[in-house]
């Protein structure tokens, strides 16, 4: 992204801003962003002119530490790749905290087990389903409920098409079969 600032519309559209585990690398992405608003090249000139212009040079490390990110940064070839790396460990941090939160919670009750497991659900389908695009999680049982009325009403409309295909096999295999009048809701 640093070797070509064209990237930089797909990474952001694609990194949530707590993909970063280093404050540093946050306030170090967060000047880029900035200085590519501002103008098409990026430098390392104006990256860290921004920085200083935000009181934020000691907070990263200095010029120092800017230069060594510049100088190791890889090309823009491989950004998604890159960026999978980032999500990825991202995603892991998020699922930690709400383990982390859901042990917490576990051991003070205040509601039923099943309040409790649901709550633990969400926390996870949280954790692993955020993303920069600012989508939530999406819960299985509204996914299917959603998913089965579509299917009731193209079966009702008529609507052959392609089968509607959710990615998980089985289901796949079932919705296959529907016939219509088949589903109730």
């Amino acid at each position: 992204m640093l070797r070509d600032p064209d990237v930089f519309p797909d990474v952001e559209a694609r990194l949530p801003a707590d993909v970063w585990y280093f404050d540093a690398h946050a306030k170090i992405y967060d000047a880029v962003r900035t200085v590519a608003e501002k103008c098409p090249n990026l430098d390392l000139v104006a990256i860290w002119e921004e920085i200083t212009r935000r009181k934020q040079a000691e907070s990263i490390g200095g010029i120092a530490y800017l230069t060594e990110i510049w100088e190791a940064a890889p090309t823009a070839a491989n950004w998604e790749y890159h960026a999978s790396i980032l999500e990825d460990a991202a995603v892991r941090r998020r699922v930690i905290r709400a383990c982390n939160e859901a042990l917490r919670d576990a051991y003070s009750p205040v509601d039923s087990a099943r309040e409790f497991s649901e709550r633990v659900e969400k926390l996870v389908c949280n954790a692993t389903s955020t993303t920069a695009a600012g989508t939530g999680p999406i819960i299985a049982r509204d996914f299917i409920r959603d998913a089965m009325t579509r299917v009731q009403a193209r079966m009702e409309s008529g609507t052959r098409g392609e089968s509607l295909l959710t990615g998980y096999r089985d289901l796949d295999e079932m919705l296959v079969n529907i016939v219509p009048g088949s589903v109730t809701t």
